[in-house]
C-alpha cells in the first residue's frame, strides 16, 4: 500500500475515532475554547461579586486559606510577571505559540488575531503599569484603596476570555475530605455541589513535599516507591543499571501515596544528596538534580500565583490554555464547603506544565515546596478543591497589536522588581 494511502487511511480512522469519542459524556466539548466576557457582565460581577478585586497582592489578607500571612505577596507577583516574560521572549515560546494558535483559529469568541508572544507581553506591561501606579499614588496604602484602583483599571482595560468549564463534573472532593468526612458526608456535600460546579473549572492544588527517603530497604524505610512503575520494580526485581534511580524507599506508605497525589516531590537521600522527582505521565516519575521549583521551560513558579494547566502539546485535543499567560481565578470559595469565603479574584501564571493533571479543563494551583509538617501551605494544598471561572487577560486593542512586532522595552517592569519589596518591608532592612 502506497504511503500516501496508508497517510489517507489514518487520518480516516483518527476522524471516525474522534467522532466515536464525542459519545462519550466529558470527553468531547463545545467547539468554543475561549470566550469573552460581555462587558455589561463584567459590571454586574464587579458590583456584585468583587469580581477583579485581589486583596492578597497588598495586604495579609489571606482568601484561600484560615492561616496568617506575613503580608501581601507583591514581591511573588513580580517574580511572576518576570518568570513570565522570561519565558515569552525565548524561542521555545515562539514554537509553542505557533502550535497553539493554529489550533485555537476558529475556536474563540470573538475570533482572536494570530496569537504570539508578544501579545502577551504587551498584557504584562499594562498590568506592569497598573501596579507601579498603585504604589506611586497611594504609597502610604496598602490595602484597600491599591487594591480598589487595580480591580477599577484591569477590568476596564482588559478583555477577558474565559475558559471552558466541564459539562459533567467530577465532582472529586478534596484530598482533606476524602480523608476525613464519612460516606455520608461525602455524599451529601456531593449532592449541594452538583449543579454549582457544571460549566465551571475545577481548581485543585499541589505542593512538592521533601521526604527523606533511601534507595536501599531498611527497618525504618521499608514502602517500595516505583519511579517507572514498572513490572520488575513493582516485583521488587533488581535494577538492570546500579546507578539508576528507580525506587525509592519510604518510612510509610502514607509518604508514597502523598508524592503520587502531589505529582513531585524532593527526596534527601541518606547522604544528604537531594533529587527532585517530576511526574511524566501515566504514573510514572522521573529523577531531576535538585533544583528551585520549575515548570516548563525552566519557569521559577512562584507560590499561590503560578498554576498547571493542560497544555496544548501535541494530541491534547484542548488547546486553550496560553503558557505564560495572565489569568484571572475568580471563585466563590464559601460553596466548597472547604474554605469559608464569599468570593474571591486572584491574578495567576500559567506556569507549569500540568503534567499530574487528570481532566482537560482543571488549573491546578502551586502552593510551594516544604516541610508538610510544618508548612501551612501543605494543608492549603489539600483543601483546595473547588469549581470557579478562569480568565486570561487580553489588552483592550489587541485586535490592533502588530503580533509579529518585537518588543524588547520591558522597563515598565524591570523597574518594578527593582523596587523589590513593598516601601514598609524595604524600612525595614
Amino acid at each position: 500500500m502506497k504511503k500516501k494511502e496508508l497517510k489517507r487511511n489514518f487520518f480516516e480512522f483518527m476522524g471516525f475515532l474522534a467522532g466515536f469519542i464525542c459519545l462519550i459524556p466529558d470527553l468531547c466539548y463545545s467547539e468554543i475554547y475561549l470566550r469573552q466576557l460581555n462587558p455589561d457582565d463584567v459590571i454586574t460581577l464587579v458590583k456584585d461579586e468583587n469580581f477583579g478585586a485581589d486583596h492578597k497582592i497588598w495586604t495579609d489578607k489571606d482568601p484561600w486559606a484560615k492561616y496568617p500571612s506575613s503580608g501581601g505577596d507583591y514581591a511573588n507577583v513580580i517574580i511572576g510577571i518576570m518568570e513570565s516574560l522570561s519565558y515569552l521572549k525565548s524561542p521555545a515560546a515562539k514554537a509553542e505559540y505557533k502550535w497553539l494558535s493554529r489550533n485555537l483559529a476558529g475556536h474563540a469568541e470573538p475570533a482572536l488575531p494570530n496569537l504570539t508572544p508578544q501579545i502577551f507581553i504587551h498584557t504584562y506591561l499594562r498590568f506592569c503599569d497598573i501596579l507601579g501606579k498603585a504604589l506611586t499614588m497611594y504609597q502610604n496604602d496598602e490595602g484597600p484603596l491599591r487594591v480598589r484602583y487595580v480591580q477599577d483599571r484591569i477590568t476596564n482595560e482588559f478583555l477577558f476570555f474565559q475558559t471552558p468549564g466541564t459539562q459533567n463534573p467530577t465532582l472529586k472532593l478534596s484530598k482533606r475530605d476524602q480523608r476525613n468526612l464519612t460516606h455520608a458526608q461525602k455524599k451529601q456535600l456531593l449532592n449541594r455541589l452538583m449543579a454549582k460546579a457544571k460549566g465551571k473549572t475545577e481548581f485543585t492544588g499541589y505542593y512538592e513535599p521533601i521526604y527523606e527517603g533511601r534507595r536501599n530497604k531498611n527497618n525504618q524505610f521499608n514502602t517500595r516507591f516505583c519511579l517507572q512503575s514498572s513490572l520488575e520494580c513493582a516485583l521488587g526485581e533488581p535494577t538492570l543499571n546500579p546507578t539508576a534511580l528507580d525506587t525509592v524507599w519510604f518510612q510509610k506508605p502514607k509518604i508514597a501515596q502523598d508524592v503520587r497525589m502531589q505529582g513531585s516531590a524532593v527526596i534527601v537521600l541518606e547522604n544528604g544528596k537531594r533529587v527532585s522527582l517530576e511526574y511524566v505521565n501515566r504514573g510514572k516519575f522521573k529523577p531531576v538534580p535538585f533544583s528551585p521549583a520549575t515548570g516548563f521551560s525552566n519557569i521559577n513558579v512562584v507560590p499561590r500565583r503560578s498554576v498547571a494547566t493542560n497544555k496544548f502539546r501535541r494530541g491534547n485535543p484542548y488547546p486553550i490554555f496560553p503558557p505564560g499567560g495572565l489569568a484571572l481565578g475568580h471563585i466563590r470559595v464559601g460553596e466548597t464547603g472547604n474554605i469559608e469565603l464569599d468570593f474571591s479574584s486572584s491574578a495567576f501564571f500559567d506556569q507549569d506544565s500540568g503534567g499530574g493533571i487528570d481532566y482537560p479543563f482543571e488549573v491546578d494551583i502551586n502552593w510551594g515546596r516544604g516541610d508538610p509538617q510544618k508548612d501551612p501551605a501543605y494543608e492549603n494544598a489539600l483543601r483546595t478543591e473547588f469549581y470557579g471561572q478562569f480568565y486570561y487577560l487580553f489588552p483592550t486593542n489587541v485586535w490592533e497589536i502588530d503580533p509579529d512586532q518585537e518588543i524588547k522595552d520591558t522597563s515598565v517592569c524591570d523597574n518594578l522588581l527593582a523596587e523589590g519589596l513593598m516601601p514598609k518591608q524595604r524600612h525595614k532592612h
